[in-house]
């Protein structure tokens, strides 16, 4: 918000809701932000898990409210673990630090 005008041409200030608009209407800042979650995501599974080892279950996930679990399977990047737990398709969650070993991922509701 700082610099509204060489970042969003306006002619006055935007507002904070014109402004987040305008970010997530800009595919770039949306590859920017996506890239940084991986890699923070990379980082903290590094740390909990070096190995790179991981076991997933879900609960109530998705507009079909699916339970389900997977295999062990490998992962030591954070885009692969999320190919790996969330549907091929668009869709918004949280991640949370879950225990000493593990993350929880849950659906974000978009109202």
């Amino acid at each position: 918000m700082e610099n509204w005008e060489e970042i969003y041409g306006y002619s006055r200030k935007p507002t904070y809701e014109e402004a987040q608009r305008d970010d997530w209407e800009d595919s770039d800042a949306y590859d920017c932000e996506w890239e940084f979650m991986v890699d923070y995501l990379t980082e903290l599974m590094t740390m909990k898990n070096p190995d790179g080892y991981w076991k997933a279950t879900v609960r109530g996930f998705g507009w079909r409210q699916l339970d389900g679990e997977t295999d062990i399977f490998h992962a030591n990047e954070g885009d692969k673990l999320l190919a790996k737990i969330l549907p091929n398709t668009d869709c918004t969650f949280h991640i949370y630090d879950y225990g000493k070993t593990g993350f929880a991922i849950d659906r974000k509701s978009v109202v």
